[in-house]
This record gives structure tokens, sequence and C-alpha cells, in this order.
């Protein structure tokens, strides 16, 4: 017996629709093991196609996962007017880059990319290289990529509180980095 993989990446509602008429058909799979078991098909081929619906169900669920994940982030790109300067196929292609190197789902990724769109500050570049940040202190000191993005996006939009805010991920400034942050922000430099 073989083994299918499906992986799908589609914003296609003809493709989720489809998979949805399948979901159906195999769960009508209950009946038919009476049914094939009295004409002696092995438990083995009926495990299979339980497999394979259970597979296609899961197929399903990361689909419309995937969906709502792209609803909100377009739906945050045009609440802020594309603040970001970054567009919804950019933060694609870079979160599939980035969950190849983290080894985390891309649309968690995406979530988190989201979720950075709510913080002025962070614009063009700065926003890639806040991302990538983000993920490596939620790997190292083990948070949700989530959380930890929009710490930074606050600490990023908020200078002046930004050691306190980033003391709360576990991260220390020293004095020196505490006092270029203030003389920056005096300056006008909120970016820098």
């Amino acid at each position: 017996m073989g083994t299918v993989n499906i992986d799908i990446k589609t914003q296609d509602a003809q493709t989720l629709a489809a998979l949805k008429r399948l979901e159906r058909e195999f769960k009508g799979l209950d009946s038919q093991i009476d049914r094939t078991s009295n004409r002696g098909v092995s438990l083995g081929n009926v495990m299979g196609g339980l497999a394979l619906g259970a597979g296609l169900r899961y197929a399903i669920t990361e689909f419309e996962d995937a969906e709502q994940t792209s609803r909100k982030m377009e739906a945050a790109i045009l609440a802020s007017g594309n603040a970001a300067g970054v567009s919804a196929d950019e933060q694609r292609k870079y979160a599939d880059e980035l969950a190849n190197t983290i080894a985390v789902d891309n649309d968690v990724v995406i979530a988190a990319g989201t979720r950075l769109r709510a913080y002025q500050a962070i614009k063009g570049e700065r926003f890639h290289e806040t991302l990538a940040v983000a993920a490596d202190v939620a790997a190292a000191k083990e948070k949700d990529l989530g959380a930890v993005s929009e710490q930074l996006g606050k600490a990023l939009n908020q200078p002046a509180n930004a050691a306190k805010i980033l003391r709360s991920l576990g991260i220390a400034l020293t004095e020196q980095q505490t006092e270029q942050i203030k003389v920056m922000t005096e300056a006008g430099d909120v970016a820098g």
C-alpha cells in the first residue's frame, strides 16, 4: 500500500469546495467497512482508506487555516494603508523562506508578520529584519513567535520604553545601549 501526501498552496475557493466534497465522500467510508469485510477485503485496505480520509480532512483544515491567515494579513495591510511598505506577496515569500530556515509553519510566520503591521515604525527591510529577530528570540527563549513579534514591535514603536519591553522578553540592554536609544529618540531618530 502506498502513501498519499497532499500539499496544497492556493487561495482558490473552488479548490476548497472540491476538497470539502471529497471529505464528504470519505465520510461514507464507515458504512463501507461493514460491506467490504463481508466481501473479504482486508482490514489493511480499509485502514488505508481511513488514513486517506483522515489525511484529506487534515489537508482541508490546513487549507482553511492558511486562508484565514491570509485574509487577516490582507485586512491588516488594508487597515494600515500598507504602512510597512511590504506587499502581501512579499510577506508570503519571506515567510516561506524564514519558515524553512527555522522549521516553523509559514502560516505562523505570516501571522507574526501581520501582528508587526500594527506598528508604524516598522517599514520596508526593517519589517523583515524584525521578523527574523523575533524568530531568533522566540526560539532562544522558547516563546510564541507572534507574541515576541508584538513585543518587538512595541519596543521599536516606543523607544522610550524599549528597555523595559525587551526585558519582558528576557533581553537586557547595556547602559550604553539604553543611553543611545535615549539620545537618538531625543534627536528625532526614532527609526535608528
